[in-house]
């Protein structure tokens, strides 16, 4: 029950909920780093933590994809 919710059976539903996933999490580490005093806000930090996103969603969509061709 869970795992459909969460994991859907379109892939587009599936992939909404990956980059959703992705994203919360990726924004979480980000901005407990800004908390704790680790990093500062500026544009420099805003663009690396855009990058690592974009980077973090393309690995899971492109895992995802090739793992649903090779079901197929």
């Amino acid at each position: 029950m869970v795992n459909e919710l969460l994991f859907p059976d379109n892939p587009f539903l599936r992939a909404v909920a990956l980059v959703a996933i992705t994203v919360s999490v990726t924004d979480a580490l980000m901005f407990y780093v800004l908390w704790i005093g680790k990093a500062q806000l500026t544009p420099l930090f805003v663009i690396v933590v855009i990058i690592i996103t974009v980077i973090a969603i393309t690995l899971n969509l492109w895992y995802r994809v090739f793992r649903i061709v090779d079901e197929v």
